[in-house]
């Protein structure tokens, strides 16, 4: 190597580096598209959605949650979405970022009582690793076909969760039994889908980052105006044996909002989650064995939601106790901070 660098000179070697790093005859640098789309455990976005349906507009908050990793042959997936209290599954879409890009391997969706899945025999890779601007890519399977185009690179874009600079601007159409429409989409780099517009046969869908936890990180809040803190908005839940951390408690101090976490041990003779702390920052569930073997909480996928009769916050959870799956419904105590059981089924 060092024979070579005086052959050439290190200015040459830059220059080479460059060259190669450059691609097609306009000279425009590829994209890497898998630093606008990042997948890690915990993430967590929550997103303003308006769908506008023959003159009718409704909107909605979503939340989506990348639960955990699961392994298909030799890849490893990351499964994102939000609990189903119908089914106590994951609603939402299986994808891992492969050799040759972004790839969907399972996708599954609540239809009333009932999961619709697909499990996709060749997982369908519908973001390429690289894009050069103006480029397109085609996608296609028996359940989902169509093409993404990358229509511009640098936008700047401003929505709830903030003003992000460098954005990419994507153009997808889909086909088949899956999806149907015409979607145009901004990633911001390190954040990952920002804004999204889809148009379809039944209307026009508009959804917009409010607030997200990326790699531990806080973008945005998801404060109200004049609101102290947030248990719920953006609280990811993580078990372990009879313990429990739910991080993401967004709190206001001195006017920033800043991450805490609070840490709690299940009683089983109270079925009870009892609270143990308050800290900054993001934690790990205690240290709790249970005295029945068969009960681990670390098997479990946790949400939260508020109460419809009593406003009060309640954790959901989809339980798995042997070959067995349960729902299970705990319910704030604002008095102790503790967590009561609430329902079973």
């Amino acid at each position: 190597m060092k024979r070579f660098m005086e052959m050439v000179g290190c200015g040459t070697i830059v220059a080479l580096i460059w060259a190669a790093l450059v691609f097609r005859a306009g000279g425009a640098l590829a994209v890497d598209m898998k630093g606008y789309y990042p997948l890690n455990v915990g993430d967590v976005r929550l997103y303003l959605e308006e769908e506008i349906t023959e003159g009718e507009t409704e909107q909605d908050v979503c939340k989506e949650v990348v639960y955990r990793t699961e392994q298909t042959g030799e890849h490893t997936v990351f499964v994102e979405g939000g609990l189903d209290m119908d089914t106590w599954q994951v609603e939402g879409d299986f994808e891992a970022w492969t050799e040759e890009g972004l790839a969907l391997f399972r996708s599954q969706q609540s239809e009333g009582k009932a999961m619709e899945i697909v499990n996709f025999d060749t997982p369908v890779v519908w973001i390429p690793n690289q894009m050069d601007e103006g480029q397109s890519w085609q996608f296609s399977s028996a359940q989902l076909n169509g093409s993404i185009r990358l229509e511009a690179v640098g936008e700047t874009v401003v929505v709830k969760a903030g003003t992000f600079t460098n954005c990419v601007k994507l153009s997808l159409h889909y086909g088949g039994s899956l999806y149907e429409g015409d979607s145009t989409l901004w990633l911001a780099q390190g954040v990952g889908r920002i804004k999204e517009v889809f148009v379809s046969e039944d209307g026009t869908e508009t959804s917009e980052l409010m607030a997200a936890v990326v790699d531990g990180k806080l973008i945005g809040s998801p404060l109200e105006e004049g609101e102290p803190f947030s248990l719920l908005r953006l609280a990811r839940y993580v078990g372990s044996k009879c313990g429990l951390v739910i991080n993401n408690i967004v709190a206001s101090v001195d006017g920033v909002p800043q991450l805490f976490h609070a840490t709690y041990k299940f009683d089983l003779e109270t079925a009870r989650w009892n609270f143990v702390g308050f800290e900054p920052g993001t934690g790990q569930p205690p240290a709790c064995e249970c005295s029945t073997e068969a009960l681990d909480f670390g098997n479990a996928t946790i949400d939260g939601i508020i109460n419809n009769r009593s406003g009060l916050p309640e954790m959901i959870m989809s339980l798995r106790i042997g070959n067995a799956v349960y729902g299970v419904g705990f319910m704030l105590s604002p008095e102790t901070l503790n967590w009561d059981l609430f329902f079973v089924e």
